[in-house]
């Protein structure tokens, strides 16, 4: 099945299992649904929060005792997704193109929702996330789609059973046969597509919370190619300005050759961070974490997304930055490079991670132990600095118990670096001491105690 009765039971939410027109039908035209539709047009929230719900998305097996199914926790997908229409006009113009043609769109049901626009479900194409197959029908409809509303577990508030809220229903939404070991083995698969960044997805709709119009958001990321066409120009300049150049003389050349090298210092400071060039950083960190071996077609999409998640802390979660200094390994399409620096930046933002710390602190070791000049390493306070205010209580050792209470009272970013403590003068021994033996000392003898009492004469008197 692909419908189940959402309740809420004990506090928590359960799925119950909807197997037959007959009875999705009578749920939607209970008396008490129709009084909260009812109520809830009306403009009454309560009253919407009580109209029944339903979940399409997901995929929840029966348990042994034929009792409801916590929701919370599952991640089986169905063989259906729902798809959420805001807009009024948006959704009377798409309920026209679907009722026209609903087997081409592998429409199942179509609703209007209690206050405006509506709710569609269709056929999910196996091997593909829930927001794939959204954009899908959202690029088919030109229609606007949330990009945040791809949950499994998503439930939508239902209104009644009547032809002008009700417009569609199909009879293969409650007869989806399924196979456990199928059902799991796709979940783990769509989860680390949607994990790694493996979706085929049209760039506007990586952004979460973010309402995507196919054709809209799709124009402005042809921006990264903004950068070529200063190149262009470049030849065109050169072609006209050999003229002047044979009446001038030779010096005029000679003052033309440092204008390249112009150019190319400040390319080195835009491409380095804190003086390590980012060449250098993405090698050592290929000679760190992957044996100094360089991604290949079989790993190039998870070792991509790794480099870009650590790598955005250093370059100011900059997209183009990103898109500079991080290859193309082993043929690597640019927009799918670009597709896992998207995900990357749509990660949680948190302090910059331990293993890059590690690799600038090993690439700042290796400029000392070289002895080079010409590079500039940073050190002491601006290291520190770019390294984080956790980068001397990340290095602390496991703490016993009332030590840690207190460095946690006293806060993380109060660590600092312990003093070196001055060598003490070695012991004497007292003068008149023979060399190799140490002075005798005498202990104090503990009173002694007689464990048992003295022996009395023998035979008694």
């Amino acid at each position: 099945m692909s419908c189940y009765l959402i309740t809420t039971e004990q506090g928590r939410k359960v799925a119950r299992p909807v197997t037959s027109e007959e009875e999705y039908r009578a749920l939607r035209g209970s008396s008490t649904q129709l009084a909260n539709l009812r109520l809830a047009r009306e403009g009454n929230e309560q009253a919407k929060r009580r109209l029944i719900q339903f979940n399409y998305s997901g995929h929840y097996p029966p348990s042994a005792d034929g009792s409801a199914v916590p929701v919370k926790g599952c991640r089986l997908p169905s063989q259906a997704f729902g798809f959420d229409l805001d807009d009024r006009e948006a959704f009377d113009q798409a309920a026209r193109q679907l009722l026209a043609q609903p087997k081409e769109y592998g429409l199942l049901m179509l609703e209007r929702s209690a206050r405006q626009g509506g709710h569609a479900v269709f056929h999910r194409q196996a091997g593909r996330t829930i927001l794939e197959n959204q954009v899908r029908v959202a690029q088919a409809l030109q229609c606007e789609m949330d990009t945040s509303a791809h949950d499994i577990n998503r439930v939508y508030f239902t209104t009644s059973d009547r032809p002008d809220d009700l417009l569609y229903l199909s009879p293969e939404l409650f007869a989806d046969p399924y196979d456990e070991a199928q059902v799991a083995a796709e979940a783990i698969l769509l989860e680390e597509r949607e994990r790694y960044g493996r979706e085929e997805l049209p760039p506007g709709a990586h952004r979460a919370n973010k309402h995507f119009r196919p054709g809209c958001d799709e124009e402005p990321e042809p921006q990264p190619t903004e950068p070529q066409p200063p190149t262009e120009p470049q030849p065109a300049e050169a072609a006209a300005q050999p003229e002047p150049q044979p009446t001038e003389p030779q010096p005029t050349e000679g003052a033309a050759q440092p204008q390249p090298a112009a150019p190319q210092e400040p390319a080195q400071t835009e491409e380095s961070y804190l003086g390590l060039p980012y060449a250098e950083i993405i090698a050592k960190w290929w000679e760190l974490y992957n044996d100094g071996l360089t991604p290949v077609k079989s790993n190039r999409d998870v070792l991509t997304f790794e480099l870009a998640v650590n790598l955005r802390h250093i370059c100011g979660f900059d997209r183009r930055l990103l898109e500079r200094v991080i290859p193309c390994y082993d043929g690597f399409p640019s927009e799918q490079k670009m597709k896992c620096i998207d995900s990357a930046l749509a990660e949680k933002r948190t302090q910059m991670p331990r293993r890059l710390r590690d690799v600038l602190i090993a690439l700042q070791r290796d400029h000392l132990q070289q002895g080079d000049t010409d590079t500039p390493t940073p050190t002491g306070t601006e290291w520190e600095e770019g390294l984080g205010d956790l980068y001397h209580y990340d290095l602390l050792p496991p703490l016993p118990q009332g030590v840690k209470d207190s460095v946690e009272a006293a806060g993380h970013t109060q660590a600092q670096p312990p003093p070196t403590p001055s060598p003490l003068p070695p012991r004497r021994p007292p003068a008149g001491t023979p060399r190799g033996r140490r002075p005798a000392t005498r202990r104090p003898r503990p009173p002694s105690s007689p464990s048992h009492p003295p022996s009395e004469p023998w035979p008694p008197a």
